[in-house]
């Protein structure tokens, strides 16, 4: 059993930017919130939070963080993309 993990905490922090980077054109703003690791089965992953930065008409603006898991071989996993549905129905006028 190994004492530490294999990948670096900052290593899984660049690795998650880069694919934040891939998924929102203002990436660079967001701020990490937190970087944890997490037991997935039988093996080990980290998951990296992240912040989006706070729009400027909104003084009250509060965001859920936005999450990034990597595996230890440095690798980000791609997140399922699928459309939003509202939660009450639209109404055509």
């Amino acid at each position: 059993e190994e004492l530490n993990p294999p990948l670096p905490p900052r290593t899984a922090k660049n690795a998650a930017v880069s694919y934040l980077g891939t998924l929102f054109d203002n990436a660079s703003a967001w701020s990490v919130n937190e970087i944890k690791l997490v037991p997935l089965s039988e093996r080990w992953v980290y998951v990296v939070s992240f912040t989006p930065p706070r729009p400027r008409d909104y003084p009250d603006w509060m965001t859920e963080p936005f999450s990034v898991v990597v595996t230890m071989d440095g690798n980000a996993i791609i997140a399922t993309v699928s459309p939003w549905k509202p939660l009450t129905p639209s109404v055509d006028k």
